[in-house]
Order: structure tokens, then C-alpha cells, then sequence
């Protein structure tokens, strides 16, 4: 509950993908696709959970339907 806090996650996770590139380039390209492979499978899963517990997106309704 802290701003500083708060601000650190927000300022360095924009670092986060460029950081991630270097961190995963392998010299066997098969040990680079499997690990890209499992990063945007937990991804995928971290945004369904994230979405999924988000009371103000279970009330969505398109523009038109109003």
C-alpha cells in the first residue's frame, strides 16, 4: 500500500520486455522456442486470472447495446 512502491512496479516493469529479450536468447534455438513458448503460457494465464477477478469487467456491454 505503498506509492513509492507502487512506482518502482510501474517504472521498471516498462523495462521488463526489452530486459526479457537478452534474458532468453539461447544458442540452441529449441531451448529459446520453448521458453518463449512457457513465458506466454503463464502470461495468457497471469491476464485470464487478472480479468476473470475484475468485478468491472463482468458488467461489459458493448457501445450498441446500451
Amino acid at each position: 500500500n505503498s506509492a513509492y512502491l507502487a512506482r518502482i512496479g510501474i517504472y521498471t516493469g516498462i523495462l521488463v520486455p526489452i530486459a526479457m529479450e537478452k534474458l532468453i536468447r539461447f544458442k540452441n534455438s529449441m531451448t529459446t522456442f520453448i521458453v518463449r513458448s512457457v513465458i506466454i503460457v503463464l502470461f495468457a494465464i497471469f491476464w485470464y486470472v487478472e480479468v476473470s477477478n475484475s468485478p468491472a469487467l463482468n458488467e461489459f456491454k458493448w457501445v450498441w447495446e446500451r
